[in-house]
């Protein structure tokens, strides 16, 4: 009986080791995967220059006619992040499309492009109208291919810090940030 509880110990003990490598051997590869970049880094593609703070008045958070909020503010890699612009004014208003936005990596005290793009992005004219506590909400997965959509491709590895996502497709040159943090694990 004793000899049994003994082994049934070092069984336990010997597994429990086990799923610990595979949890450390998981995490790894979770890490690796959330640090690919999407194919399309292998073509033509140049990072983005605008200098959106010469380009646009830039607020943070919210104007009198929106507000720009990220949840949560501070996530690992492979998390999901959620971007919500909303109408804050009591009548319809109106923007550019949902495409009229950057993602931005603070280093030295400057914000910098974290996007590529093949060429000259030519973002629609379209005009959206938002009715009162609508407007547009993003959604990502924190990792260079879960933020390339559309145009924009993320091509370097996405580094622990602050970053902020900038909204500007607002009337007379008008945009809006909002600052989220990539932690680091």
């Amino acid at each position: 009986m004793r000899r049994r509880t003994v082994l049934a110990a070092l069984g336990a003990t010997t597994f429990g080791g086990c799923l610990s490598q595979a949890e450390q051997l998981a995490n790894q590869k979770t890490k690796t995967m959330t640090q690919q970049t999407p194919p399309e880094c292998d073509s033509d593609l140049s990072l983005l220059t605008t200098d959106l703070d010469q380009k646009y008045t830039i607020k943070k958070g919210t104007n009198e006619k929106f507000s720009l909020k990220i949840e949560p503010a501070s996530v690992n890699l492979g998390q999901d992040i959620s971007i919500h612009l909303k109408n804050i004014s009591s009548e319809s208003q109106r923007t550019g499309s949902r495409d009229h936005y950057a993602i931005q990596k603070k280093d030295n005290d400057e914000w910098n492009h974290i996007f590529s793009t093949k060429g000259n992005v030519l973002l629609d004219a379209q005009a959206v109208d938002h009715d009162p506590s609508d407007g547009f909400t993003w959604e990502f997965t924190v990792s260079p291919i879960g933020l390339s959509t559309g145009p924009y491709y993320v091509c370097k590895e996405l580094k622990p810090g602050k970053y902020r996502f900038v909204y500007f497709g607002l009337p007379n040159n008008a945009a809006l940030e909002s600052a989220f943090e990539i932690s680091s694990e």
